[in-house]
């Protein structure tokens, strides 16, 4: 068996290519409650530009990078293989999504009950086309011991 990598403390940030640097960092930051932090752009000896941000909730970053005009062209595929989204957490699914509503936010998938927990799963979609899940915990979320599913379609493995 592999011996554990013990050195490795946390999760970091993700790098998210956006079409946008601005029009992203004000959604991350004036809709979402997201804190702007360093913004740089660099001129390198090619000509070339590289334009990225990083924004903060609580202790979870996220750099935003300028994608290349050719990845700007293309149209995002979230149902490969790789990470699909993020999940933010919120206390009150209806007040947050009545408030993201009035904010013009579009909802990919409305509040609903989650499939295998007590409390409501919705998705919004950020500037760029992807998704972003919001997520109600009640009284089971992942670091509840007894947790069990509430769908009797869903078996707990482990």
């Amino acid at each position: 068996m592999a011996e554990s990598v013990h050195h490795i403390q946390r999760v970091d940030h993700i790098e998210m290519l956006v079409r946008d640097v601005e029009e992203t960092l004000v959604f991350y930051t004036d809709v979402l409650g997201f804190e702007r932090q360093r913004h740089t752009i660099a001129e390198r000896p090619d000509g070339s530009r590289s334009e990225q941000a990083t924004i903060t909730l609580d202790d979870f970053m996220v750099e935003v990078i300028q994608a290349s005009p050719e990845a700007v062209a293309k149209e995002i595929d979230q149902r490969g293989v790789g990470v699909q989204r993020f999940a933010l957490r919120v206390d009150d699914m209806d007040a947050a999504a009545k408030r993201l509503k009035a904010q013009g936010v579009r909802f990919a998938q409305e509040p609903r009950p989650g499939s295998t927990f007590k409390g409501k799963r919705a998705e919004i979609i950020d500037p760029n086309g992807m998704s972003i899940e919001l997520r109600e915990w009640r009284d089971d979320d992942y670091r509840n011991g007894d947790w069990q599913p509430v769908n009797p379609g869903v078996r707990l493995v482990s």
